[in-house]
């Protein structure tokens, strides 16, 4: 499950060391059937854990990187002048459920708030609480900090 969240919100997954077989290589896959772009490292043919990142480039289920120059020509990131290279936009229209407006409400009040604070508020369990905020978050709608911290983007 977990390899399947880490694929579908990268917008890309690079592989630095892999044996033939393991969670790197599934989770590449994964990304690869998500129609998301994979990279790997190509290591030594002698060594075990290089093994997986050469099997993905020579079957051209990997990108061949060999630093961040190579993953920033390949993601098409320009150079901005503020630094900034991601900007994203939250869409213009979203329906968003009951529970959903709620927390999106608490947020825009209070700024950022902590998942317990935000389940009190709502009057949520905190298990489905987790998931509204994971769907929001995967929409752009708001955003995680560390220590279960969220707030608008």
């Amino acid at each position: 499950m977990r390899n399947r969240i880490v694929a579908g919100l990268a917008d890309v997954t690079i592989v630095v060391e892999a044996a033939t077989k393991g969670g790197a290589l599934i989770t590449a896959d994964i990304a690869n059937s998500y129609n998301r772009d994979v990279c790997a490292f190509p290591g030594s043919v002698d060594l075990f854990y290089s093994a997986g990142c050469n099997e993905l480039i020579r079957n051209h289920k990997a990108h061949l990187i060999r630093n961040a120059k190579d993953l920033k020509q390949l993601m098409q990131w320009d150079d901005q002048p503020n630094g900034n290279n991601h900007n994203p936009q939250l869409p213009l229209i979203f329906e968003l459920s009951m529970e959903e407006q709620r927390v999106f409400d608490y947020l825009k009040d209070c700024k950022e708030s902590a998942i317990d604070e935000i389940a009190a508020y709502c009057d949520l369990p905190q298990s489905k609480l987790a998931m509204i905020l994971l769907e929001m978050e995967m929409n752009g709608i708001i955003q995680a900090l560390p220590g279960k911290i969220y707030k608008l983007p």
